[in-house]
């Protein structure tokens, strides 16, 4: 699997137009399957992660939000629940209880 790279013409960016609107920078990621060429105008450059899957972060920007926000409170509800049953079982175990009979210096119980 090759690095993404950005295409360069005599070390300057080309812009590209699609739709009439112009965007200042290109990106072509090449994998064994496939390509994915990104065409943006954020300043941050172009997301790179091992963790989002090729192409992910095209996807309109409201809508990463919404789905990293239902993302992030699924893992909430799931460590909830899981947190929960693991208290549950500490309880029990905590709760239990022992009789110790001990004798007196007399020998009674």
């Amino acid at each position: 699997m090759r690095d993404p790279a950005v295409i360069e013409t005599e070390g300057k960016l080309k812009p590209f137009y699609w739709k009439g609107e112009q965007y200042n920078g290109m990106q072509v990621t090449t994998y064994p399957t496939g390509q994915t060429v990104e065409f943006s105008n954020k300043r941050a450059g172009f997301c790179q992660s091992m963790v989002l899957p090729p192409g992910f972060s095209l996807l309109n920007s409201k809508f990463l939000g919404t789905f990293y926000c239902i993302m992030l409170i699924y893992i909430f509800v799931g460590i909830s629940i899981i947190s929960d049953i693991f208290m549950d079982s500490i309880n029990v175990i905590t709760a239990a209880t022992i009789v110790v009979s001990e004798r007196t210096s007399d020998g009674s119980v």
